[in-house]
């Protein structure tokens, strides 16, 4: 009789080690590869949910979006809007010069956004001279899932309590 218990205590506990939740970095590369010309505009939308995103559970985000300028003959410099998600003060609309990488955090209005849908819009458009458009990555760190392990865990704690409180009156 105790062998059977020990059977079902090992099992129990291979199942608990084995269903553990952990924090995690999604990331999603969108390839625009775009040449954005003089005063033109493009845009792309960054989508979390097929990486296995759990709504609700991102804490932080960057975006990374890759520029370089074609070089031309009569270059006079570059100017660029990058709009991330909606327009706040905290993200939204940056003026950029577009002739290295950029990198930003996302601001709440875009983060609520991100974790209700798990979309990101994003656009760019030229407001002086014309640049390429190579990769836009979006880095998203999420919170740890909890963990069925420890809700079992103490279903058997309390299960065992049962048992010793029986077994003593007995």
């Amino acid at each position: 009789m105790n062998f059977q218990w020990l059977k079902k205590l090992i099992a129990v506990s291979a199942l608990l080690f084995s269903a553990s939740g952990y924090a995690a970095v999604i990331t999603d590369v969108k390839d625009v590869d775009t040449f954005v010309n003089w005063w033109d505009s493009t845009s792309w939308t960054h989508d979390i949910n097929d990486d296995g995103f759990v709504a609700g559970t991102a804490e932080s985000a960057t975006l990374s979006i890759e520029f370089w300028d074609d070089r031309g003959f009569l270059d006079l410099g570059e100017l660029a809007t990058i709009v991330v998600g909606t327009i706040d003060f905290l993200d939204g609309a940056f003026i950029y010069v577009p002739t290295s990488d950029w990198t930003g955090a996302l601001g709440l209005n875009s983060l609520v956004s991100l974790n209700n849908t798990g979309l990101l819009s994003v656009k760019v458009w030229s407001d002086f001279g014309d640049f390429y458009i190579g990769t836009s990555t979006l880095e998203v760190v999420t919170t740890s899932v909890p963990e069925p392990g420890s809700v079992a865990l103490l279903a058997l704690g309390l299960i065992g309590l049962g048992l010793l409180r029986k077994k003593n009156a007995a």
